[in-house]
């Protein structure tokens, strides 16, 4: 799994650049947990992220739900996250504009 990672003023920013999957998933938790302690605002962009499964869209939902403490951002969905988030029918549910076919979705 390709990941980059940048914190500045308690803001964490990753890139994923790869697949999201039940073989990744953990990694990216992990790594996600170990900056948890020292941030209030995490950026995640998901536009190179070639594939994801349902492993990676419930890591989603938990780095969501963690937004009563942190400031979460998903932005620049990548056509795999959006194939997903559709699947599921919560494209707009996430609070972060997803841009389908053109629209912007909230």
């Amino acid at each position: 799994m390709g990941l980059e990672t940048k914190v500045t003023d308690k803001t964490l920013t990753v890139l994923l650049d790869d697949e999201l999957t039940i073989y990744t998933a953990n990694l990216f938790r992990d790594l996600l947990a170990e900056q948890l302690k020292s941030i209030t605002h995490i950026i995640i962009n998901l536009s190179k992220v070639t594939e994801m499964d349902t492993a990676g869209f419930q890591l989603l939902v938990a780095i969501k739900n963690l937004s009563s403490k942190y400031e979460v951002e998903f932005v620049e969905h990548s056509a795999a996250v959006i194939d997903v988030l559709e699947l599921y029918g919560l494209s707009g549910d996430f609070g972060d504009s997803v841009i389908v076919l053109g629209e912007s979705v909230s």
